[in-house]
């Protein structure tokens, strides 16, 4: 690529040294026999473990959460036999109606904590591989290359990552 900036046939030339590529790291290494070796992907086993565990406890929550809701639907529904307008006629429409809030409140926790527990659950699951080091034919490589002509300069980024 050309680029021609100023005056005509005005050339400044700049050179710059190559600089040299710093020591890449090894990573940890394990004396023990059951630890994981750098460069390998064993899974985590704990936190897999715990990625299903806390799965089990919300789908568990969602479920609790559904049961609730569908009496507290049904309540509800024996309640406007007794209720109209907001009003309720009998001391059981009251009753009916008072459980069938209580229960919603339950079900609204119970579907709430299954959720989040879904989806920390999964979280965990899915990230309980460690994570494989960088080889060094593909670490991050950047190029900075300044360029500079009369009444102007720059620099040019460039590299792999």
């Amino acid at each position: 690529m050309s680029l021609q900036l100023g005056v005509a046939n005005d050339t400044k030339t700049v050179t710059i040294l190559p600089l040299e590529d710093a020591p890449v790291s090894a990573g940890p290494t394990f004396s023990s026999d059951s630890a994981p070796e750098s460069g390998s992907a064993e899974p985590s086993r704990g936190k897999k473990v715990a990625g299903f565990v806390v799965g089990a406890v919300g789908l568990a929550a969602l479920g609790v959460g559904a049961a609730f809701g569908v009496e507290a639907l049904e309540k509800r529904h024996e309640s406007n036999a007794s209720c109209s307008g907001g009003t309720c006629k009998t001391q059981n429409g009251v009753d009916l109606n008072d459980d069938a809030q209580r229960f919603a409140n339950f079900s609204d926790v119970g579907i709430g904590v299954g959720i989040v527990g879904l989806v920390v659950g999964t979280y965990l699951v899915l990230t309980s591989t460690s994570p494989r080091p960088v080889p060094a034919a593909t670490a991050v490589r950047v190029n900075v290359t300044p360029s500079v002509a009369r009444g102007t300069s720059g620099l040019e980024l460039s590299g792999t990552w």
